[in-house]
Order: structure tokens, then C-alpha cells, then sequence
């Protein structure tokens, strides 16, 4: 898929208030996200009863690290170093085709 030119910024708050929302209408949401720090495209997903966070790609390079809350998955050390509680404003794009299917954004 072509990459957005511009992603409006939204913060974590805003984010994990639309995972919610889809979850609450059945969707698990998939989060497509990039930094500006890292050269690999990540993925945050939301289900029933938890949420996974990891490195997208061929197979061997991918990683998926669960969580029972996005609280927790915020606050945890992720693949890669990351830490979306410090690195959330190096986010330089994000995409998720289930907010724009659901209305939510794009």
C-alpha cells in the first residue's frame, strides 16, 4: 500500500478510544504504524480480551508480544526498543483500514 504523505497526529488517548470503540462493535482493529527512528513497520491489534503489538514483515523478522490491557501495552518495552509511552511522538505514519471502513477517520 502506498504510504500516506501526511497522517494527522493523533495522541494515544484518541487511539486507544477508537481500538475501544471497535472492539465494542466487533472490529479487531488493526493499527499499522511507523517511526521515524526505525526502518521495519509495526502492527497494534486489539481483541476481546487483550491486545498484541510487533514487527511486520517476512515471517522470520516478525514478533508478537500480547497484552491484556492497551495500558499495558503502552507502558511495556516493545521489539526493537521500542516504548510507546516515550516514543509515541516519533510515530511518522499510521494507518488503520478498519477506523476508515468504520467511519472513524480518512
Amino acid at each position: 500500500p502506498q504510504k500516506a504523505e501526511y497522517m494527522p497526529k493523533f495522541s494515544w488517548e484518541e487511539i486507544k478510544e477508537l481500538l475501544e470503540k471497535s472492539i465494542s462493535q466487533g472490529f479487531e482493529a488493526e493499527l499499522r504504524l511507523s517511526f521515524a527512528d526505525k526502518a521495519q513497520e509495526y502492527m497494534l491489534i486489539i481483541y476481546e480480551d487483550g491486545c498484541s503489538f510487533g514487527r511486520c514483515g517476512r515471517p522470520e523478522e516478525q514478533t508478537i508480544e500480547w497484552f491484556d490491557t492497551l495500558d499495558a501495552l503502552y507502558a511495556a518495552e516493545q521489539v526493537d526498543g521500542i516504548l510507546l509511552e516515550r516514543d509515541w511522538g516519533k510515530i511518522s505514519w499510521m494507518e488503520c483500514l478498519d477506523f476508515e471502513m468504520l467511519g472513524y477517520w480518512g
